[in-house]
């Protein structure tokens, strides 16, 4: 399972982006990260945006509910996700990660 901890209502975890994929996708875990494939390239903030449209429809938030806090220019992204706690969060991802697509 993916590192996370709580903060008020926030939800913080990291993210290792590999972006200009085929389309985007769950891969796996990582060192405590959630990797995922962005099918946008790194353009002008178009992987950073489509990283989060993905992550939001992934955890069953809104967009405006996820936010990029640090690694914007980097594969390595530091996320906050608000309206989830921890055990939604798990919910959300244990299927994803388990599932033997997500693997590597």
């Amino acid at each position: 399972m993916i590192n996370f901890r709580e903060r008020g209502d926030q939800i913080i975890f990291e993210v290792i982006v590999q972006p200009r994929a085929g389309r985007s996708q769950v891969v796996g875990e990582l060192a405590g990260a959630l990797k995922i494939r962005i099918a946008a390239p790194p353009v002008e903030g178009r992987a950073n945006d489509e990283c989060e449209r993905f992550l939001a429809d992934l955890l069953g938030v809104k967009r405006g509910d996820i936010q990029i806090l640090s690694g914007a220019t980097g594969r390595k992204k530091t996320i906050s996700a608000r309206g989830l706690t921890g055990p939604e969060l798990a919910e959300r991802l244990i299927p994803l990660l388990s599932c033997p697509q997500a693997k590597e």
